[in-house]
């Protein structure tokens, strides 16, 4: 669903990319290049302004994530634009989404 959000950001105009990308950027800081590899559109949205994400383990990877992510829907959740979540199939869902 992150995806085709971004994806209607991105087909908005200039205006919106520019406001979207300028908030995302300074919610993730370094952490944006994370959330472009998990949502490709977001990558167009931001485009070079994101760095790759280095390498490191499977811990500090899934921490680096969820920072990223927490604050990816923070900067997308305003009292101007709110956001609402439907979160469907929970049963089916592992340990870690379910922590996220």
């Amino acid at each position: 669903a992150f995806n085709e959000y971004f994806e209607v950001i991105e087909n908005s105009g200039d205006e919106r990319i520019h406001l979207t990308s300028t908030a995302l950027l300074e919610a993730t800081g370094d952490c944006a290049g994370v959330l472009a590899v998990s949502f490709p559109s977001l990558g167009k949205i931001i485009g070079g302004q994101c760095k790759v994400p280095a390498q490191v383990g499977v811990k500090e990877a899934q921490h680096r994530f969820e920072y990223a992510f927490r604050s990816m829907v923070k900067s997308m959740a305003t009292p101007s634009n709110p956001l609402v979540l439907f979160l469907d199939d929970l049963q089916w869902a592992d340990e870690y989404s379910l922590h996220l």
